[in-house]
């Protein structure tokens, strides 16, 4: 079996590290998403099978290679004897797919062996595995001798079908993070120049209109969604291509048009073309506004469907309701009087069951440290979970994450307020900064923003005048004066922060010498 280069370097970064690093670390050394990083260790994992090696995962500690140490000599004289592939089989297809799909004409096979640096032969089955899930996209998949291989299809499903490997492929860190220049993949670097990577910022600064009150609303993954769809949307237009006739959307009665209708007006989707159009000194068609303001009505629409969810869905509601009497009767504390609890549990439940009946491999770095800090409460969780939902098998790292959600419930309930003043550096614009300053003042309602400015200001700013830097990129600073999260406030990442405060923040407050 091959290893590509990256897979290599991670293998090499275990070598070099016997006891366990978390997924985290193995992403800042390979500069990478974590996300990419656990797809690679799965492939690891089958290249280290047939050398009688493996992969232990600790939960709470992290990940190394477990052999003897002759077996660790042997790898490391693998490493040194083996070349390296440029693609994993699934990384190929995929930049086979992103390919076809930028294309406007017909492409060669040997031109897409020569990109690739396989055969003809191996393209052509990476074709055959590719066509169902272009047919499922809705495009169709065009071979034929002395033509070439196209991707036919509508303007508006080659839009979406990139938007959706974006979403697929890329996360928070590739979107906001670093640059496509300062590493990452060569598949990453494809998809962030299909998503127009380097318009993102103006995209995003144009969709902060003053009277878009829903969009301070709006959950992080729609958010996300939108801005890949939009910043797409004006690639494909520098491109040249036209979108051409609107469908009208489904019908979902008088009322629903109606109320959709009031609150994204067309004239949303003019204004923003307008200034897009200045910025970027593009020409919108009317058929193109008219697909923007479709792309606004949508990612309403479904801001407006999650907003019933909890209702709706039964299941979810009752695990939670049941979880929480559980909780109740075991700490005596009135956790159903905590409105901020409950909503959080719903807004974590769905991903939770989704992760657990799919089996996947879930990660939480800061497992140890809650263990540590909320040790009888971990058990008071673990326990409560096991009679509220009988049956079902919740790993050590879900708790971790069910306990962050009751330990920032007890905080709240003990009424201890103490107001932590914070700062926001924030490079992402002026909108992440708006969003990021909106969900502060609901996650954490005891921050409260003193201002957003640029690093150099913060660096010059009198310590006494804050509490707390929050970043959304790596600052100059000691690890204990700033905290650094998304522009997005992930629930994950408010539940650290909340522990960062406690820990760290009021800590040195606490230990501040008095003045005489």
């Amino acid at each position: 079996m091959s290893i590509t280069k990256r897979q290599r370097e991670i293998v090499e970064f275990l070598l070099e590290h016997p006891h366990e690093v978390t997924a985290g670390e193995i992403a800042v050394e390979v500069k990478v998403s974590t996300r990419t990083v656990h797809r690679e260790l799965q492939m690891i994992e089958q290249w280290l099978e047939p050398l009688g090696m493996k992969l232990e995962k600790k939960s709470g500690t992290g990940i190394r290679i477990d052999a003897s140490s002759d077996d660790l000599a042997v790898l490391r004289q693998q490493l040194e004897g083996k070349e390296y592939v440029e693609f994993t089989p699934e990384e190929r297809k995929l930049f086979m797919l992103c390919i076809l799909l930028d294309e406007p004409e017909p492409v060669k096979l040997l031109a897409l062996a020569s990109d690739l640096k396989v055969t003809v032969s191996t393209v052509t089955t990476d074709l055959d595995d590719l066509e169902s899930r272009i047919r499922q996209a809705g495009l169709k998949l065009v071979r034929r001798r002395g033509y070439g291989v196209k991707i036919n299809g509508s303007e508006t499903i080659h839009r979406t079908a990139i938007a959706a490997l974006a979403l697929e492929f890329l996360d928070e860190s590739d979107l906001f993070g670093r640059q496509p220049e300062q590493g990452g993949s060569i598949v990453n670097q494809k998809l962030l120049d299909m998503i127009g990577h380097g318009d993102v910022l103006t995209v995003e600064n144009a969709l902060w209109q003053p009277d878009i009150e829903w969009l301070e609303n709006i959950p992080e993954r729609q958010y996300m969604k939108l801005l890949i769809q939009l910043s797409v949307a004006v690639v494909r237009i520098r491109k040249g291509f036209g979108i051409g006739r609107i469908p009208p959307l489904e019908n979902k009665g008088d009322e629903v048009a109606e109320q959709d209708e009031m609150k994204v007006p067309p004239y949303m989707a003019s204004r923003l073309c307008g200034v897009l159009s200045t910025q970027l000194g593009l020409t919108f068609s009317q058929d193109e506004q008219a697909y923007f303001h479709r792309l606004l009505v949508e990612t309403e629409q479904r801001i407006h469907s999650s907003r019933l969810l909890p209702i709706d869905d039964l299941i979810l509601l009752d695990r939670v309701h049941s979880l929480i009497d559980q909780m109740q009767a075991r700490t005596h504390y009135a956790f159903h009087e905590d409105r901020l609890l409950r909503e959080g549990l719903l807004g974590h439940m769905q991903p939770v069951m989704e992760r657990i009946e799919g089996q996947q491999m879930i990660r939480n770095p800061l497992l140890q440290q809650i263990r540590k800090d909320y040790d009888s409460l971990f058990e008071e969780v673990k326990q409560s979970v096991h009679q509220a939902w009988p049956g079902t098998e919740v790993p050590d790292e879900e708790i971790g994450f069910l306990v962050m959600h009751f330990g920032a419930s007890i905080e709240r309930l003990r009424a201890l307020k103490r107001e932590i003043r914070a700062i926001i550096v924030c490079t992402s614009g002026i909108g992440s900064s708006r969003m990021l300053s909106s969900r502060l003042s609901k996650e954490i309602p005891e921050i409260r923003i003193m201002d957003s400015v640029s690093w150099y200001e913060a660096a010059r700013m009198p310590t006494d005048q804050y509490d707390l830097v929050l970043s959304t990129v790596d600052l100059p600073m000691d690890e204990h004066q700033y905290y650094k999260v998304s522009p997005l406030l992930t629930a994950e990442e408010s539940e650290r922060l909340r522990h960062f405060i406690r820990t760290t923040t009021l800590q040195r407050q606490h230990n501040k010498p008095r003045e005489a």
